[in-house]
């Protein structure tokens, strides 16, 4: 590339009709050369546009028309190799660099369980975290009641990653609400629903070619065999009556902020008690049904299946928050993500345990 020219991206076949890239969403770059000196991936491109095209498609009986996604970027150096993602990249590699960096950790380490939830077609294995004090001891941690973390089912939606990083680095620290939180109950949290998606660069998919959170009514044993085996280990605590919380963390490209997709109007204090806790979360954002074409999600089954009040989906946005109309520069970035993480689990602690969260609240 020549430095300082302009190069013209075009990449089709959306089938949104809207887009945060309409807001002033920008992709992200990364630079070999830049990076020799300490730089990342960042924002990056201009003269974006988002418009419909002519090719027409069918999804669900529906027609519609394909969009298109229009960008340029000056790249910064000669004889440079450059890379260009939606989002900040987080890969199955960073995943098990993270989990190896706290199972080196010794105070970490004592306080998580690293196991395997299953093998994905590929072969590749899903993770299972189970956090909480006197992990080791199997008789005790059984009598806790349990919540359940999940992400990146949806492969594309990275920023997921970074708050699920943030969420485990919380709950395995030092503070005293993540004592807490750890002393009275069992967190089993799945990093990374569907490494296979992430290995192979799929957005939504796994290698069967299905949307793996819209399996979760009857999920295929080799299909779909990281829900499956997530729902049977569910279930099995659901009928123990220890299931008391499910959340899985996801991005979203159409709307700003972060927020939760609730199941049921008397949850309405998790979100209020998440907004008191980080500037990034929004209220207004927030809904408190079921739709019908949701029916087969991981929310609405384990509210509805599974009868978990307490059942929600976690959405961040690929752009920014409210906060930010008027500042199109102005992106969630990976420090933003992982901080609303740990905000979330204090904001869990307030939900959970209130009376005694609110003692500790200045000790976090």
């Amino acid at each position: 590339a020549r430095p300082g020219e302009k190069y013209v991206f075009n990449i089709v076949n959306f089938y949104k009709s809207e887009s945060l890239f309409q807001e002033g969403m920008r992709p992200v770059l990364y630079s070999t050369t830049e990076a020799a000196a300490g730089k990342g991936w960042y924002r990056a491109g201009d003269d974006i546009s988002y418009v419909a095209g002519t090719r027409r498609f069918v999804k669900n009986g529906k027609a519609g028309l394909y969009h298109m996604l229009r960008f340029t970027v000056a790249f910064p150096h000669v004889d440079d190799t450059c890379y260009i993602a939606m989002c900040y990249p987080y890969t199955y590699g960073d995943l098990q660099r993270f989990l190896a960096g706290v199972s080196t950790q010794a105070v970490r380490a004592a306080r998580v369980q690293r196991s395997v939830l299953c093998r994905t077609l590929a072969g590749n294995v899903v993770d299972l975290l189970t956090i909480s004090s006197g992990v080791n001891n199997a008789k005790a941690v059984k009598l806790k009641p349990v919540v359940v973390l999940t992400g990146r089912v949806h492969p594309g939606e990275s920023n997921a990653s970074y708050m699920m990083h943030g969420v485990i680095d919380y709950l395995t620290g030092p503070s005293a609400v993540a004592q807490l939180l750890r002393d009275m109950h069992c967190f089993h949290v799945v990093p990374m629903l569907n490494p296979d998606g992430v290995v192979n660069g799929n957005y939504r998919c796994n290698l069967s070619g299905n949307d793996l959170n819209r399996q979760w009514l009857a999920p295929d044993p080799f299909l779909h065999t990281e829900i499956y085996s997530l729902k049977k280990l569910m279930q099995g605590w659901a009928k123990e009556g220890r299931l008391l919380l499910f959340c899985d963390l996801h991005g979203h490209s159409n709307s700003r902020s972060i927020f939760l997709y609730c199941c049921d109007p008397a949850v309405s204090d998790l979100p209020t008690l998440v907004a008191r806790r980080s500037l990034s979360f929004s209220l207004a954002n927030c809904t408190y049904k079921v739709a019908k074409r949701k029916l087969n999600t991981g929310r609405a089954v384990v509210y509805k299946e599974l009868q978990c009040i307490n059942s929600f989906t976690c959405e961040a946005s690929f752009l920014g928050t409210e906060a930010s109309d008027g500042f199109p520069g102005a992106h969630l970035n990976q420090q933003n993500l992982r901080m609303f993480g740990a905000q979330l689990c204090k904001a869990l602690a307030d939900y959970l345990v209130p009376d005694h969260a609110a003692a500790l609240r200045s000790a976090s």
